[in-house]
């Protein structure tokens, strides 16, 4: 106890701010022997105070000859006996956290003596469990009253009689205080700083209205992302093109996010560690990249017990399981699968919808602890199609699939991490008669390997190299009718059948490095630089990226300004550098980031966050530069596209967030609750050199608002909202149709591009959960309501035969999705 009362605890601290831990300490002592008590020796008085009454001592006469003393035979002790007392009671069992199999290790059981009225009286024993959640005492008989107090779980407390030379057999299952069955998500890298850093709670994902309780939609409500069109998979990060920003899982790209129509990401959110969100300025670690990043990591798999669960909704169907290996100490599993089953409510009305998408995805992981550190090993994957009803035939259809293998490992102040990927993508498109088919395959092999070494408190050096491999194949049929006409006569094609087959094969390298000094306690500077080379179709690039991030702690754990400033480069479209498809003297596209932020904690549960940016894009590929002669005639140039095109986008950011605590509006009587208010201000244009001014870029979105606010009741209720609003997208009108009298068609006259924009879109979204909690499982159902007061969104522009009249595409109406998830 006095050992005890001598320490000193701080909290665990992410980026200043509190996050819960686990520490195990060891503290080795001996108890004093507990039978006749010893008292201290002191020197004996200079003068006796009286003569002793017994005789004294005499030490006996050693023998002339010494022999050495024989050993006696080692008898081993008898075991402490664990058979109770003739008469004693005896209880036992095992502590469980309610609603699934899980064990509580460190429990502490108390038992009181039960006085009249059922309250508890003297304490008369007690013990904690074990790593399985077993426990054993021995009492007297009697009734008692048994106290069950855990970390992080509410107390549990009941009332046992126990019987003479009986054992009782108990099981209790306590509750958790947070309901987060797995580790915490965050938005955001956390061993960097970056100037622009979002982070989200796993409940909170869960809880979010309008994303099906998937963690990676949540992206989608960050600022600075806008609203994807209904129908497009990619993520618009600041006003960049999607292929612009990279999707990493565990550092290693892989071509989706989301399944066709964003319906769901491609990866279950219950297997995720982290999310990494940077919208610009990111690391040097990751490159190719001009406009944001996202890394995806794992987490690790249970290995307290068997545990899984079996969800569905209007969309799809799931199931998990996870658990540790029972052939390696230390070792753990998880699989998980998922299809969606929209195609089979959709046939009984084919002769109305006619198309329907189907996709589903896979994981399998191992993680095992290996020479020190962790090895993992994982393979997943993807599959989207379209099915036309009538014709019994899926017309779009694409995957992928990849291995991966990781391994990390601390030694001393230095962690090392490396992985190997290899994969393949496929996509083919169709039309339903056969006449025209596009396709292509992608093998690959990449790896990555990081190291991170802290010389000092203000001196950390990071970096790695990462490279890799890419096999293409590229297919396109066309026969010699390409269609029919009003008349239902062929249309042929002039250029009759057409084939054309690619194979080419690409390469990769990088290396980089970063380092994080901080000369003062209110300073932080993290130069870095990136070097890539790639060997492309027909061409081969080397590029420099010079990148700086500083951070000043204006006020210590409250306020900190940050400002960075970095190059960025990417590599052209792949085919564009074909000699048949583009132009082969491509080089690569750059940009330019810059961005001045501020973040303001103002308490515990409230922060604000400013940021402004700025970024110039420069020699990007742009359709090609028509010229003049000297006869005035025009010349058009003969290359496809050329690297003559700039860019710019600017804006601001404001996040005003409320964590998920207790410090809710009273009169709603929330146990628990979150919410955020983001908006974002920007631009984003472009312009060809052979054009006098700017344009809006296809993506750009001027005004994109967010709110967001959830809570939870403590008897299993919650419920929130969603609002956002963007502005509508620009599209380029046209002033009228030409009527052709060899294609007896009207061709569109296109006015000034990007003139025109699309109208606002707004919508209100809803959820609501309710969860009951058994002693073993759990079962929740909820309610997600997507556009509310059923908003026609305008998704797409379409004009009549002769381009005189338009109307719209509307997007998805009041969307009810009624699911269920049922856990152990």
């Amino acid at each position: 106890k006095s050992a005890a009362l001598q320490w000193k605890f701080e909290p665990a601290l992410l980026d200043g701010k509190p996050v819960p831990a686990k520490i195990p300490v060891a503290y080795p002592f001996r108890l004093k022997h507990q039978g006749v008590k010893k008292t201290p020796v002191k020197d004996p008085p200079a003068v006796p105070l009286k003569k002793p009454a017994t005789k004294p001592v005499v030490p006996p006469v050693k023998p002339l000859v010494t022999r050495p003393p024989v050993p006696k035979p080692l008898i081993p002790p008898k075991p402490a006996t664990t058979t109770p007392q003739p008469g004693t009671a005896r209880i036992g069992g095992t502590i469980w956290q309610k609603g699934s199999v899980t064990r509580i290790e460190d429990a502490r059981v108390i038992t009181f003596k039960r006085k009249p009225g059922g309250k508890a009286g003297v304490q008369t024993a007690s013990t904690y469990s074990d790593k399985r959640g077993r426990f054993s005492l021995s009492l007297a008989p009697g009734r008692y009253v048994i106290k069950v107090l855990a970390p992080g779980c509410l107390p549990h407390e009941t009332t046992e009689t126990l019987a003479p030379d009986k054992t009782l057999e108990v099981d209790y299952f306590i509750r958790r205080r947070e309901d987060d069955p797995y580790a915490t998500t965050v938005v955001g890298k956390k061993d960097r700083k970056e100037v622009t850093r979002y982070e989200v709670t796993l409940p909170e994902i869960l809880a979010i209205p309008g994303t099906q309780g998937d963690a990676l939609k949540a992206i989608q409500n960050m600022p600075g992302v806008a609203r994807s069109t209904f129908g497009m998979t990619g993520l618009v990060i600041r006003g960049a093109s999607p292929r612009d920003s990279k999707i990493f899982f565990e550092g290693h790209e892989i071509p989706q996010l989301y399944h066709f129509f964003g319906i769901t990401s491609v990866i279950n959110s219950d297997m995720l560690k982290s999310i990494e969100f940077v919208p610009g300025n990111f690391s040097p670690e990751y490159g190719t990249a001009m406009g944001g990043v996202v890394n995806v990591r794992a987490r690790k798999p249970k290995t307290d017990g068997l545990h899984g669960y079996l969800d569905a909704d209007l969309w799809d169907a799931g199931l998990l399981l996870e658990g540790p290996l029972p052939w390696y100490k230390g070792g753990s599993f998880a699989v998980t699968y998922r299809r969606s089953y929209l195609d089979a409510f959709l046939r009984p009305y084919k002769d109305r919808v006619g198309v329907a998408p189907i996709y589903h995805d896979y994981m399998a992981l191992m993680n095992l602890p290996l020479l020190g550190g962790t090895l993992q090993a994982m393979f997943f994957g993807s599959q989207d199609s379209i099915v036309l009803f009538e014709e019994n035939m899926e017309p779009y259809v694409t995957n992928f699939m990849k291995g991966l293998l990781i391994y990390s490992r601390r030694v001393g102040k230095t962690d090392y991490k490396a992985s190997l990927s290899a994969g393949e993508s496929y996509l083919e498109w169709k039309d339903p008669d056969g006449e025209f088919k596009i396709g292509y395959t992608i093998r690959s092999v990449d790896y990555r390997t990081s190291v991170r070494h802290r010389f000092t408190e203000a001196v950390t050096l990071r970096g790695g190299i990462n490279g890799g491999f890419a096999e293409i194949d590229l297919w396109i049929r066309m026969t010699s009718t390409v269609g029919k006409d009003e008349n239902g006569q062929d249309i042929q094609n002039p250029l009759g059948n057409q084939r054309f087959d690619l194979n080419e094969r690409l390469y990769g390298q990088a290396a980089w490095a970063e380092l994080q000094y901080k000369p003062f306690k209110w300073l932080e500077v993290l130069p870095g630089i990136r070097f890539d080379f790639w060997d492309g179709i027909e061409s081969r690039e080397v590029t420099t990226n010079p990148r700086l991030t500083t951070i000043f702690h204006i006020v210590p754990k409250k306020l900190r300004l940050m400002a960075a400033l970095g190059l960025y480069t990417q590599p052209p479209d792949l085919f564009m550098t074909h000699k048949d498809f583009g132009n082969p003297d491509l080089s690569y596209e750059s940009s330019i980031h810059s961005s001045l932020g501020m973040e303001w904690t103002a308490t515990p549960e409230t922060s604000l966050k400013l940021v402004g940016f700025y970024k110039h894009l420069y020699d990007l590929v742009a359709s090609p530069v028509s010229t003049w002669n000297d006869d005035g005639d025009v010349e058009p140039d003969a290359r496809l596209a050329t690297n003559h095109g700039v860019g710019r986008i600017y804006g601001m950011e404001v996040l005003l967030k409320k964590n998920n605590t207790n410090l809710c509006p009273g009169f709603m009587g929330f146990q628990k609750c979150f919410g955020w208010l983001s908006y974002t201000l920007m631009k984003s244009e472009r312009k060809d050199k052979s054009q006098v001014g700017w344009y809006p870029f296809d993506y750009d979105q001027t005004h994109i608002l967010t709110g967001i606010l959830s809570g939870k009741w403590a008897n299993g209720w919650q419920v929130g909202l969603r609002f956002r609003f963007t502005s509508g997208n620009p599209t380029t009108p046209f002033a009228g149709g030409i009527y052709s009298i060899d294609a007896n068609a009207y061709y569109g006259m296109p006015g000034v591009r990007n003139s025109g924009r699309l109208p606002d879109f707004h919508q209100l979204d809803f959820r609501v959960d309710k969860k009951f909690t058994f002693n073993r499982w759990s079962f929740t159902l909820y309610l997600d309501i997507q556009n509310l007061y059923n908003q026609q969104t305008s998704e797409y522009v379409m004009y009549n035969f002769n381009y005189t009249r338009k109307g719209y595409v509307h997007g998805l109406p009041v969307l009810p999705s009624l699911g269920f998830k049922g856990s152990f």
